[in-house]
């Protein structure tokens, strides 16, 4: 499937053209913040996002609803994907045990914890970096957009204040990619 897309190759990453050409922007009134409670695997997780999580969860863990609460503390913050790497658990399959709700919208403890100066670092750069997925392609990353239906209404929204996915996504691409990465993606989607 990965080679029917279209890849711009900027320093050892393979990026689609969707994520320079699409529009994206999330729309957290009409979504809620579905993207917490959906899904059949949690937020990929780094070693090191792993090892900041297990230094800091007594910081985060004022955020998190009561049943969340009580999964972390009997099971643990994480689990296993199908390719054995560490992901936020999920309860029942599919709820993030990070998410929390406030005036009716899903959020994120972790980023929740940070914002508050709790922490030292935000939700995961998976997180930050949706609708981008990255894959490996030829041993090298590959970012791909992600398509779901709980986001229809971040396309429609994204079209409207004319913002492609890479500038949505811009602090996560940072993150993950720095910033002298970033400025040469910028320049690349210019040329789209």
């Amino acid at each position: 499937m990965i080679n029917q897309i279209e890849f711009v190759f900027l320093e050892n990453v393979f990026v689609s053209t969707e994520i320079l050409t699409t529009h994206f922007t999330c729309d957290l009134l009409k979504c809620k913040g579905a993207c917490c409670l959906k899904g059949d695997v949690g937020a990929p997780l780094s070693k090191q996002e792993v090892k900041n999580l297990q230094i800091n969860l007594d910081s985060i863990m004022p955020y998190p609803e009561v049943k969340n609460l009580l999964y972390i503390e009997s099971f643990g913050f994480r689990s296993k994907d199908d390719e054995d790497k560490d992901v936020t658990a999920c309860l029942n399959g599919n709820e993030c045990v990070f998410s929390f709700q406030e005036n009716g919208i899903y959020n994120c403890a972790i980023q929740k914890a940070y914002e508050e100066d709790k922490i030292d670092f935000p939700k995961p750069v998976s997180c930050d970096l949706y609708p981008i997925r990255i894959n490996t392609f030829h041993a090298k990353p590959a970012l791909r957009l992600d398509r779901w239906d709980i986001c229809e209404p971040a396309y429609e929204k994204g079209k409207e204040n004319e913002t492609p996915v890479y500038k949505f996504c811009k602090e996560g691409l940072i993150r993950k990619f720095g910033k002298n990465w970033y400025k040469r993606l910028e320049k690349i989607a210019e040329t789209y």
